[in-house]
């Protein structure tokens, strides 16, 4: 295997002369073309273990997210792997598929992989075990809030746009509101349920515990807790689902009982711009803001892994919004025949 040592003597230069042209610092155009050549005649490949023994970095950064299927995880792993990779950093990324014990395992196996940053969606959240990796490396924690944590958080804010979300169903004039959330140990699903009823006890309307359907966060999940509660008697007249896989799932069991939106239930959605353009009517949906967590869950790990040592943890906590589109009736306004 050629050395760096190899490629300096093939190109007549100094050994320093060609590590600065592998770590990307600016040379004379004629060193880098003769650099550039003995490395394509000596098929030089630099040796990134050695390289980062000695420099204590390895230029990658680890993921771990609950399930690497959600189209939520999917875009966010794309975006921040886009910058990191800008930055020279390349991304191993692991999902532990609901699980606790593959959880702590696969957050073990990060972490023994001399990853130089992490960034963490716990579902269970071993407190143990991430203060301890935190204790050593950069750890970001994104779209969880774990307690006694000195760590950074990215959040949204899930409860404010739940309580925003059914005010709206309440001024539009429905009363009898189910919302299908998912487990209750995510505290994503956790806030969103918590602002679904302090809206009904801020009007002081009473909760149907029949109108609240629970699973994991994916399609099949959506469809059978939907499916449940519209083959109720009294079915509600409208439901906010508050995932976007859960939503597509509700939208099967919709069109399986041969329901119209939003003359037989209303809708509100979640997380899918595209697809309020896709299904008609156009769905109302909370949004979330994809590009800005993205752009400061990656940033924000940059700034930390250059020793950004002056500021303590942060917590920062980003706005959702609500997208009105046409698939919540209201009540209020007469309907013409």
């Amino acid at each position: 295997m050629a050395t760096m040592k190899d490629v300096a003597a093939m190109a007549g230069l100094s050994i320093a002369t060609v590590s600065k042209y592998l770590n990307g610092e600016k040379l004379r155009d004629e060193n880098r073309k003769k650099i550039k050549k003995a490395i394509a005649v000596l098929g030089y490949r630099r040796n990134e273990i050695a390289r980062g023994l000695k420099t204590k970095q390895s230029m990658t950064i680890g993921m771990l997210v609950p399930d690497i299927r959600s189209s939520f995880f999917t875009k966010l792993i794309s975006g921040i792997e886009n910058i990191l990779s800008r930055n020279n950093y390349s991304t191993l990324v692991c999902d532990f598929q609901n699980d606790k014990d593959m959880e702590i395992k696969k957050m073990d196996f990060l972490y023994n992989k001399m990853v130089d940053g992490m960034i963490l969606v716990p579902q269970y959240g071993d407190e143990e075990q991430i203060s301890e990796i935190a204790s050593n490396i950069p750890v970001i924690i994104l779209d969880r809030s774990l307690k006694d944590l000195e760590t950074d958080f990215i959040l949204t804010d899930n409860y404010d746009v739940s309580v925003k979300a059914m005010e709206y169903l309440f001024d539009s004039g429905h009363t009898r509101i189910g919302i299908i959330a998912g487990p209750d140990e995510v505290y994503t699903s956790a806030e969103r349920l918590r602002g679904y009823r302090d809206a009904h006890a801020n009007i002081q309307a009473p909760v149907n515990e029949d109108y609240i359907g629970k699973g994991e966060f994916d399609m099949q999940a959506g469809y059978h807790a939907a499916k449940k509660m519209l083959t109720l008697e009294e079915r509600p007249t409208a439901i906010y689902i508050t995932n976007y896989d859960m939503t597509l799932g509700t939208l099967m069991a919709v069109n399986e009982l041969g329901l119209s939106i939003p003359d037989d239930i209303s809708i509100i959605g979640f997380d899918s711009l595209e697809m309020s353009n896709i299904i008609q009517p156009q769905l109302t949906l909370v949004l979330q803001p994809y590009e800005q967590i993205i752009d400061v869950t990656a940033n924000r790990l940059l700034r930390r892994l250059q020793s950004d040592v002056k500021s303590g943890p942060e917590t920062v906590i980003l706005k959702n919004r609500l997208l009105i589109g046409d698939s919540v009736r209201d009540f209020n306004t007469p309907r013409e025949d």
